[in-house]
């Protein structure tokens, strides 16, 4: 499924006023967790065919700052932390020509880039300290420069046979009628590697936020 809001839906149910469910979470019946697994859904359902015994991809990334509702609701989860150099994905992040909305708002400075990345990270970091969390990261860098194994190596986390087939994105994205994501155009062309680093073009503008990301960089094993 594209970048959908199906996590939204189930959210807003959760935190509408006269529910109340939020403050209930912990101690939510089987009853209130089945019809918010209903009303998430129901939204998926408008974007894609949902089948029994399929394994449905909600691929919005910022999904990531509800990961303990979703662990709650879902306790079967299993999440994708696709990750990249923490410059790389800021810079990527200002880079994208967003549509305009409470998140994407966060995109229009470096500084705010920065912090938002800082901030949804030091999340992540807290969820995976306190909450049991089923999750597989793959890197970027490790993807495009060998694409078949970590392919491989997280069919195999998604109880996956391998299929060669996933190694041609760029002939089963040609084949849709549209790509509703801000890499549309990414997503058609081969595999490549210039966008390794790119930050380091514009290190002089990185250089007074990088003792914000260094922590994270530090995180995800990248070096300076």
């Amino acid at each position: 499924m594209e970048e959908r809001p199906a996590v939204n839906r189930m959210l807003s149910a959760l935190f509408e006023p006269m529910g109340n469910l939020a403050e209930r979470l912990p101690s939510l019946s089987s009853e209130e967790i089945e019809e918010l697994k209903r009303i998430y859904y129901a939204e998926a359902g408008k974007y894609v065919e949902l089948k029994a015994g399929q394994i449905l991809v909600d691929k919005l990334p910022l999904n990531l700052s509800a990961v303990p509702i979703i662990t709650r609701i879902f306790p079967g989860a299993r999440f994708i932390l696709a990750i990249r150099h923490p410059c790389d994905t800021t810079l990527s992040c200002l880079m994208q020509n967003f549509a305009v909305n409470d998140a994407m708002a966060c995109f229009y400075t470096l500084e705010d880039t920065v912090d938002t990345y800082v901030t949804v990270m030091s999340q992540w970091q807290k969820f995976i300290n306190t909450i049991p969390v089923n999750y597989y990261r793959i890197r970027y860098e490790d993807l495009v420069a060998d694409l078949e194994t970590s392919c491989r190596g997280l069919l195999s986390y998604l109880g996956l046979n391998w299929d060669p087939s996933v190694l041609n994105h760029v002939e089963h994205a040609k084949s849709r009628l549209a790509i509703n994501t801000p890499s549309y155009y990414q997503v058609t062309q081969p595999i490549y590697s210039h966008a390794r680093y790119r930050w380091r073009r514009y290190a002089k503008e990185f250089a007074q936020h990088l003792p914000k990301l260094q922590p994270f960089i530090d995180y995800f094993g990248y070096a300076e």
